[in-house]
């Protein structure tokens, strides 16, 4: 059987990012621009997972750069993030 010669920091940083972008999803507030008399649902957040969000941010920040030469969008977003 062949070797997928993924490194543990490649795994880790995976991991880190995949459960980074599970948050993501749940602590993502939407804006919207309302009309007088148009009526909105207010969006709460589990502020425990947002800064869970912002925790993982600044580790793939700070240990994963390499995991990212290949989505120079998505690090821009994480090291947004990182930094807010």
């Amino acid at each position: 059987m062949e070797s997928l010669d993924i490194s543990e920091e490649h795994m880790y940083c995976k991991a880190l990012y995949e459960e980074y972008k599970k948050l993501e999803v749940v602590t993502h507030i939407e804006t919207q621009i309302l009309k007088r008399g148009q009526s909105y649902k207010v969006q709460y957040i589990n502020y425990q997972d947002l800064m869970h969000r912002k925790i993982l941010a600044k580790e793939l920040a700070e240990h994963c750069k390499d995991y990212f030469k290949d989505k120079p969008g998505e690090w821009y977003e994480i090291e947004m993030d990182a930094k807010s």
